[in-house]
């Protein structure tokens, strides 16, 4: 029996602008009536203009900060990036974006109250790939979260190639018609075929097939997840009605410092603010690192893994529950009526969605 998830209440401060804000034009005032006609071989007399003040201009809003917490490094802001970075500081200009992804994610977590951390019992453990942000437009989740994930892996034959390439490659295929994609398999065979990328489709639900998949994300390489987006896209369960397509980037893993034996090695280094925060060691080599996470892995819940993720709806990195995530992977099992409507206008796989999503996600490698 699928396991069914409660949709949860959304609390306002969790809502990202994951959708597009539409703004009501401010109407326009109607003319000043007409002013009488002048006699003849007059000019007209000109209207009194009473002086028209300066316009107060407001001031610019103050951007919200996040109440540091005692445990955690206080945000930084980011360094500017208009302009070029030398290609010697690439590699620790973006590992200082990693970074901050995962300080954001894990502030969030705890201002939202998804989790609680221990001063003096707790550890966090991370790993993140830094990726830019690809908008979706109409029903092409999916497609922007493959060129999302495919520019995560940067192989040397994707450099060129971007969404609008992957959507018309996809149409050719014959997998998609407006931009959906409802088959995990159609997703890796378009990767494969648009930038020659390895991977498979992982069956079963993402609880058993977690130290896999967190092992994957520990080497830097993306996971594509279907999944039932939520009015502030987090996971939810609506039997798929709301089915939607993300990339995990990365994870955060909250553990017990008693439990954990081997922190101190070359697996692990210590966030540069804050002890208790440890990175994943990079390069590490796909032995190495599944090693690392699977100790870890047996020794915390389930309720204690976190992935960070991106969608086409959002600017924003998203600290989600795995768990949550995998009950809505689980509950893909029919169309929402705004697909079953207009069945013809869209590419549905044999078995319908079910077949095609449920319990499914991609791995994707170079």
């Amino acid at each position: 029996m699928i396991n069914q998830r409660e949709t949860r209440s959304t609390c306002p401060h969790r809502i990202e602008n994951c959708d597009e804000e539409h703004q009501l034009a401010t109407p326009t005032p109607p003319p000043p009536p007409g002013l009488p006609l002048p006699p003849p071989g007059l000019p007209p007399p000109l209207p009194e203009q009473p002086p028209t003040p300066l316009p107060s201009l407001p001031l610019p809003p103050v951007p919200e900060q996040p109440t540091p917490h005692p445990c955690l490094p206080s945000l930084r802001s980011p360094p500017s990036v208009t302009g070029r970075v030398p290609s010697t500081d690439v590699k620790s200009h973006y590992a200082d974006i990693q970074r901050r992804e995962i300080h954001t994610g894990i502030h969030k977590l705890l201002k939202w109250g998804m989790c609680k951390l221990d001063d003096h019992e707790s550890i966090w453990l991370a790993s993140n790939r830094h990726t830019m942000p690809i908008l979706q437009q109409g029903p092409e989740c999916g497609i922007a979260a493959l060129c999302i994930a495919l520019n995560m892996l940067e192989p040397s034959s994707c450099t060129k190639v971007n969404k609008s390439h992957i959507s018309t490659t996809a149409k050719e295929k014959g997998f998609t018609l407006q931009g959906e994609m409802f088959s995990a398999s159609n997703m890796l065979e378009l990767a494969r075929h648009v930038a020659r990328v390895s991977g498979k489709v992982v069956s079963g639900t993402m609880v058993e097939n977690r130290h896999g998949i967190i092992g994957h994300l520990a080497n830097g390489w993306p996971v594509l997840v279907p999944y039932d987006k939520d009015g502030n896209c987090e996971p939810c369960c609506k039997r798929g009605h709301k089915a939607h397509w993300a990339v995990l980037t990365g994870f955060v893993l909250q553990a017990n410092q008693h439990s954990m034996s081997d922190l101190h090695s070359t697996s692990w280094q210590h966030d540069s603010d804050k002890p208790n925060l440890y990175h994943m060691a990079t390069p590490n080599g796909p032995t190495t690192s599944n090693q690392a996470i699977g100790s870890v892995l047996d020794n915390i819940s389930i309720s204690n893994i976190y992935v960070l993720a991106r969608q086409g709806k959002s600017t924003h990195v998203h600290p989600w529950e795995y768990s949550a995530l995998s009950d809505s992977n689980a509950n893909l099992v029919e169309l929402g009526s705004n697909i079953t409507d207009e069945i013809g206008s869209f590419v549905i796989p044999e078995g319908g969605i079910q077949a095609g999503l449920c319990n499914q996600v991609i791995l994707l490698r170079p």
